[in-house]
């Protein structure tokens, strides 16, 4: 599925918006194998011509375009696959899926199905913060869950009818129940449709649902700025730490 983990590759379009993301990291390792085109560097400058591919380079800015714009920025509320690419620089999932088809912790440190795949446990990594500071713990996970099952949410996930209920064990450990086995929500855990919201952009961000700069997620880069049809920035998150929170396959190309 698109909106699981993948490594975009981006390509020169015309288009309703550009983006530009700044001081690159999975962006500058994913980028070098895409077509040449003209860019600007980080002090203003143009550029234009083919760069040949190496070591990711940081404090860059690359600028690309979609065809479309985003329905919305909150990756919870966006079903545009085209645009997941996107929502994955700012947005990390509990669970990812490896090469191999199976499901291996990324924001959780591990998690645990039980015998007749009716209880699902997540055990979070601890000290993985969101980009407005607030921890990603079970209070947080819980709150998450809490609006994605409520109608508030404009757009109730597929799987919300298997799921008899979710509990904090302790401070870093939730465990989920289910009525009946439900493949999709193991699933869900690896998309960007269940990626976590910082609690105090649950209750206090001006729009939600739109989503945009005062909606803080975990992820390597925050929104910095976006103007309608026309262009979103995106810039490096300082706190996000790569090497304890990165998805390992994703590591060691990206320093």
């Amino acid at each position: 599925s698109p909106s699981r983990l993948t490594r975009p590759r981006f390509k020169r379009s015309k288009s309703l918006i550009a983006v530009a993301a700044a001081a690159l990291l999975a962006l500058s390792a994913c980028s070098s194998g895409g077509d040449s085109g003209s860019g600007t560097d980080s002090n203003g400058s143009g550029s234009t011509g083919t760069q040949a591919a190496g070591d990711p380079v940081s404090g860059q800015t690359l600028t690309w375009a979609l065809e479309k714009s985003p329905v919305t920025l909150n990756p919870q509320q966006n079903s545009q696959d085209g645009f997941v690419f996107v929502l994955r620089n700012y947005a990390d999932s509990y669970l990812y899926l490896n090469d191999k088809g199976e499901y291996e912790p990324w924001l959780a440190e591990s998690y645990t199905q039980s015998d007749d795949r009716l209880d699902l446990t997540l055990k979070l990594r601890e000290g993985v913060t969101f980009s407005d500071g607030e921890v990603l713990n079970a209070d947080a996970v819980v709150a998450n869950f809490d609006y994605l099952t409520s109608d508030k949410n404009p757009s109730l996930p597929e799987w919300n009818s298997a799921l008899k209920g979710y509990e904090k064990v302790d401070d870093y450990t939730v465990t989920f129940h289910l009525n009946q086995v439900e493949p999709t929500f193991l699933d869900a855990l690896s998309t960007v449709k269940t990626s976590p919201i910082s609690p105090k952009s649950l209750t206090s961000a001006k729009s939600l649902e739109a989503g945009g700069p005062d909606v803080a997620f975990v992820g390597a880069y925050t929104i910095k700025s976006y103007t309608e049809g026309n262009e979103l920035v995106l810039e490096k998150n300082p706190s996000y730490k790569w090497d304890e929170w990165g998805p390992a396959e994703l590591v060691e190309a990206n320093p």
